[in-house]
This record gives C-alpha cells, structure tokens and sequence, in this order.
C-alpha cells in the first residue's frame, strides 16, 4: 500500500496581495515547511503542485528523489483544479491513496502526516482519515484512490470535503492542536505565525 502527499501551492494568493509561498516566516518560505514536512515522513512519493509560471524560487528541495513538481494549468479556476493534476499524477504512479496539504499551513509537521498515514494503515478499508479541528475538518486528509470517481468532478474551490459528508463513505477522524491549522491567507495572519513559531523555539518547524 502506497500512499503519495500532494502539496497543493497553486493558489492565487488573493487575500495576500503577493504570491504568498515565496514570503518569508521566520526564517525559510512559507511553503517550503510543508514539504519538508512531507518529505521527512513516511509518504513514498511527495508531488508538489504550483502554478504553471511558478518559477520556484522558494523551494529548498528539488533535488530529493521523493519530490515529483506538477505543473498545473488551470489552477486559476479553482483548488480542485489543482487536487486533480496532482491526484492524477499520484494515481499514474501506482499509489494507493494520497495525502493532501496545504503549502500555507507550516505547522503541519512530520508527526501529523505520520499519525494520519498510520491510521490509515491499520484500517485500509476506510475511504478517508482527516485530521479534526475540535468538531471541524480540516486539511490535511488522505484520501483512498476509492473515492477517485468524486475527486474527478470536483469543480471551483470545491475541495474533498463532500467526501467526509457522505455518509457512504467510512473514514476516521485524528484531532490536533487548534495552532496546527493556522494558514498565511493575509498579512496579519503570517506575521501572527511568524511570531508563534518564534516563540516556540522547541518545535522542530525545520
């Protein structure tokens, strides 16, 4: 059983005002410690998905063997644009099931990535495991290549989150420390982050 991470960095960056995953926090770019996260864990493949005009700047990792860059298109119309060119790319290569992250959350770590791939180990039947915000799901979540019929006709910034409501669908739950959650969508919120992660010098954010 194979499972690929699909770090979805595509986005518009409206809120911001910039393209946020090139900014800097606290010390690296902002979406350079999703997929170190990603890498460090025990997916077996890591695909990146950027815009097409990307030109990396940000990323610190090209060289890794795990790591596959997808180029996606028409990411413009929306994220399920982008979670279908890298859930295609995962399914080309064989995976069974896929992990999705956010490039502007930086406070997933490997740990979290590992406990979502473990459960889902030790209970492969299931279609999905989330991680849990309190009662509120939330990236990142996996999801088994079961569902991919779903993936396909998501559509705009629909994510998979009509999967978790089908109740034809089984998955588990994993809750997490709220901090986990926080993403970059505005000036404020990434110096807030900036700020946080100084602070909490014992976490690995590396």
């Amino acid at each position: 059983m194979r499972t690929a991470g699909v770090v979805l960095a595509a986005g518009q960056s409206r809120r911001m005002g910039e393209d946020k995953i090139n900014l800097a926090l606290s010390g690296a770019p902002l979406g350079s410690y999703a997929v170190n996260a990603a890498l460090h864990s025990h997916l077996d493949l890591v695909i990146l998905v950027v815009r097409a005009d990307d030109p990396l700047c940000w990323l610190v990792n090209s060289a890794n063997d795990r790591l596959v860059i997808t180029r996606c298109s028409d990411s413009e119309l929306g994220m399920s644009h982008s979670l279908r060119c890298g859930w295609n790319e995962a399914v080309d290569r064989g995976m069974d099931s896929v992990l999705i992250l956010l490039a502007d959350q930086p406070l997933v770590q490997t740990e979290h990535i590992n406990a979502l791939l473990s459960a889902y180990a030790s209970a492969p039947e299931l279609h999905y495991v989330s991680a849990k915000d309190g009662d509120v799901v939330k990236p990142p979540l996996l999801l088994s290549c079961k569902v991919s019929s779903v993936v396909s006709k998501l559509e705009g910034d629909t994510g998979a989150r009509s999967i978790i409501r089908n109740r034809a669908y089984v998955g588990e739950q994993i809750s997490f420390d709220k901090e986990v959650f926080y993403d970059a969508d505005t000036p404020d919120a990434l110096l807030y982050l900036g700020e946080l992660m100084d602070s909490c010098k014992e976490l690995d954010f590396s």
